[in-house]
């Protein structure tokens, strides 16, 4: 018989008895599993459901993250309908010669002829004068223009811009560099500014000029501090990548005259909530090298600009190419302009000597760039015998090839300085110093086409091009930095026989500027036919100038987008549009949001990307470029991805390229290369759960990587403004 049970085995049964019960009375637990004794399921689709709601709540604190963080350069709308806008003077030159002109219609061709045979489109434009007395601008201007910058007479452009200007139409000027633009809207300016009221406290500038470069903005300053100080005018320069401390303080104080790039003055304007700095009292815009500057991609920022100014300012475009796409944006913000153009569009000045030097690739000695550096050598010691106080600039592709030239020149002794995007702008302002100095010792700068515009360097007389421009108007604008202002200068192009393209640049651009056809190379002209023809039989395409970035932008996100699901289903985009489409996020339902939410989405399948073995099923692609630097430290340092890889038994690597905000990245190859798309977080793993994870671990540390930012940067040591 067997033995009763014991007194533990009773106390155990009795414990779990009893707690049955209580469940039983409570109609929960037990109870519902009594009901469906098959509930592990529904346990497991609340879970997913739990799971799913997180990750929703989270994407929705990342998005109003990110939101916060963009916030701060959104500018507000201004109904100009509602504003009091105190009227102002436009006119400053009535035209003394149109009485005379009317009774002889035969001196406006002489006129015109004498300046070079300048074309202007515009009704009741007035005519050019032929020197600055016409004008009737008061002494102080008269005494800087003849005594400190020796100006006897205007240049062509001058001569129809300043009255065009100074009548008050809105102006767009076109004409080869170094033919004294930057004064063509500088004195109108300085005048226009010195007939408004004086600033009052809270007040922001009356003339605004805005530029694609740092470079170009600094040069334009320079330009007007020779006329502002002694008339009683205060001007800023404002630009990124030096310290914004004192480009807020100089507009708190109150400035008449901001030049800068459209980027810093939107940071300025949205500074600690818009009290930096207003464009309420801005009645005169300038638009310098209008085409660069769209090509950069500022259209977003230069229309944000123009929305906070009042509609009846008057508005100024200058630059020496104006491609169609350009002109066409250009009238929307411009009332009946005048234009102008001056020996016509993209045309080398003559005073340049344009030279050639072609690589046969099938004649090299040792590889095209070993001979390409032993012919740019052999040119710079040809040069210093000729002119011993000549500057040389040498513009390059690449910000590798800038730095590569670099060393090498050091290495054989020769005195250099290298600029480009990729440097501090305390050191691209230190080398263009240096450059421009006569007792430096530095006669040389190597640069990217970043110092293609607004370099203007005393006894700058020879430019080399040691890779060919892309297209002619940077051609245009490189050779411009030398032959300025009548005086002579030389361009030489190193080209190679198969860069067809460039070479059908080259020879359109030495005929447009009237270059004698048996000076240019016999040799030019046939691959340059060869290619032309080409392009008649449809095998190749011609691109014409810079292409407008900023106009494209709405195309390339769908490009980019259709291009990264391209790669990812390993097909045409197009059958990827068929596939079934991810439910979309709530937290993506704000366009303003949407466009800058890292995208979560996970994909079967190893990532074409991968160099690795085919071992990864899932991956995901996070693009962390948008966020701000220190909240993308935040993610993706060592310790924290480290954290992550081995919680979630992961693979994450950092791909792509940084792009600045506002830039996209156009598809497809360039130099033989993909273009590379912004920067992203590669995450790949065995199993879709393991990928999930990590992309909310990755979503927790970008949340918290914004709440840094946003803490330090409301404890910056200032403590004065925020930007």
């Amino acid at each position: 018989m067997d033995a009763g049970p014991t007194t533990a085995e009773q106390e155990e049964a009795d414990e779990l008895e009893l707690y049955l019960k209580s469940l039983e009375s409570d109609g929960s637990g037990a109870a519902l599993a009594q009901e469906n004794p098959f509930n592990d399921g529904d346990e497991q689709g609340d879970l997913e459901e739990e799971l799913l709601e997180e990750e929703e709540e989270q994407q929705r604190l990342l998005a109003s993250k990110l939101k916060k963080q963009n916030k701060e350069k959104e500018l507000s709308s201004i109904d100009h309908n509602k504003q009091l806008y105190k009227p102002f003077r436009k006119v400053f030159y009535s035209d003394p010669m149109e009485k005379l002109v009317k009774a002889n219609p035969e001196l406006l061709e002489y006129l015109k002829e004498d300046l070079g045979g300048i074309k202007v489109r515009g009704a009741n434009a007035p005519l050019p004068v032929h020197n600055f007395a016409q004008l009737g601008l008061p002494s102080s201007f008269m005494g800087i223009i003849e005594e400190k910058l020796k100006f006897t007479k205007p240049s062509s452009i001058q001569a129809q811009a300043l009255p065009s200007i100074m009548q008050g139409r809105d102006f767009i000027g076109i004409a080869k560099t170094g033919s004294g633009k930057t004064l063509s809207f500088v004195l109108p300016m300085l005048r226009h500014v010195q007939d408004q009221d004086p600033l009052e406290k809270g007040d922001g500038p009356v003339g605004l000029v805005m530029t694609p470069t740092r470079e170009l903005a600094l040069q334009i300053h320079k330009e007007v501090m020779n006329f502002a100080p002694k008339l009683g005018i205060t001007a800023s320069c404002c630009y990124g990548g030096s310290s914004i401390e004192q480009q807020i303080a100089e507009l708190k104080k109150g400035t008449q005259i901001v030049i800068g790039t459209p980027g810093r003055i939107i940071d300025l304007l949205s500074a600690n909530g818009g009290r930096v700095t207003n464009l309420r009292r801005v009645t005169y815009v300038v638009l310098d090298e209008a085409d660069r500057m769209f090509d950069m991609g500022f259209e977003p920022q230069v229309t944000k600009v123009f929305s906070q100014v009042r509609p009846d300012r008057q508005t100024v475009l200058f630059s020496a190419t104006f491609p169609k796409k350009m002109e066409l944006l250009a009238r929307k913000i411009l009332q009946d302009p005048i234009e102008v153009s001056v020996g016509g569009i993209s045309v080398v000045a003559s005073e340049i000597s344009q030279k050639v030097e072609l690589f046969d690739m099938d004649k090299l000695n040792k590889t095209l760039d070993e001979d390409k550096f032993e012919k740019l050598v052999e040119t710079i010691d040809q040069f210093r015998i000729a002119d011993k106080k000549g500057k040389i600039l040498i513009f390059v592709e690449k910000q590798t090839n800038a730095d590569d030239i670099l060393v090498k020149l050091l290495s054989k002794n020769i005195a250099c300085k290298a600029i480009h995007g990729g440097k501090d702008q305390m050191d691209r302002k230190h080398a263009i110093k240096e450059f421009s100095s006569a007792s430096s010792g530095v006669d040389i700068l190597i640069a990217t086409s970043i110092a293609a515009r607004g370099l203007d360097v005393k006894n700058l007389n020879l430019v080399i091009n040691y890779d060919a421009p892309n297209h002619m108007e940077d051609y245009v604008h490189r050779v411009g930095r030398t032959g300025r202002a009548g005086n002579k200068g030389v361009a030489i192009t190193f080209v190679s026989s198969d860069q067809e393209r460039s070479i059908t640049d080259l020879v359109r651009a030495m005929r447009s500027s009237k270059m004698e056809e048996k000076e240019i190379p016999q040799q030019l002209i046939d691959i340059s036919t060869a290619f032309l023809d080409k392009v008649k039989s449809g095998k190749e395409k011609f691109q014409f100038g810079f292409g407008g970035k900023g106009l494209d932008n709405l195309q390339e996100r769908r490009d980019n987008s259709m291009d990264l699901q391209k790669k990812a289903y390993g097909g045409d985009p197009e059958v990827a549009k068929l596939s079934t489409p991810a439910k979309p996020d709530s937290a993506t339902t704000n366009p303003e949001v949407a466009d800058k939410l890292p995208d979560f989405k996970i994909i079967e399948g190893r990532a074409p990307e991968t160099s690795g073995p085919d071992k990864c099923k899932f991956h995901s692609r996070i693009t962390i470029n948008d966020l701000s630097q220190k909240a993308r430290w935040v993610v993706v340092n060592r310790e924290s991805l480290s954290k992550i890889i081995e919680a979630t038994a992961t693979s994450i690597t950092n791909k792509g390229q940084f792009y600045p905000p506002n830039t996209f990245p156009k598809t497809g190859k360039k130099n033989g290369k993909e273009v590379p798309p912004k920067l992203y977080l590669l995450v790949e793993g065995l199993t879709e759960s393991s990928v999930r994870e990590a992309n909310n671990m990755l979503r927790q540390r970008m949340i918290e990587g914004l709440e840094i930012a946003a803490k330090e940067e409301s404890m910056a040591p200032t403590g004065k403004y925020t930007v």
